[in-house]
């Protein structure tokens, strides 16, 4: 396989994206750089209905560097709040 083939690094991205949210996704844009591939997925659900209700919220993309095959995720982060009851 051809060093930093878009096939390669879309069978990274969907490996990462099985293994963190499972089975429910679908990529539906690649962005590639010089340096990156950007991968924008979205919910299989949304795809099947093109319901609202059924897009994810707040995931953004996943980018890989090329060399390397770094991943960086850009989905929101929730904080856990923590309640005291007095």
């Amino acid at each position: 396989m051809q060093e930093n083939s878009k096939d390669e690094y879309l069978k990274i991205a969907k490996e990462y994206l099985l293994n963190k949210i499972g089975d429910i996704f679908e990529i539906d844009d690649i962005h590639e750089t010089d340096d990156t591939f950007c991968f924008q997925y979205q919910s299989k659900k949304f795809f099947e209905t093109l319901k609202f209700e059924d897009q994810f919220v707040g995931q953004g993309p996943l980018f890989i560097l090329k060399g390397s095959k770094k991943k960086f995720p850009t989905e929101v982060q929730q904080e856990e709040k923590k309640v005291l009851f007095i």
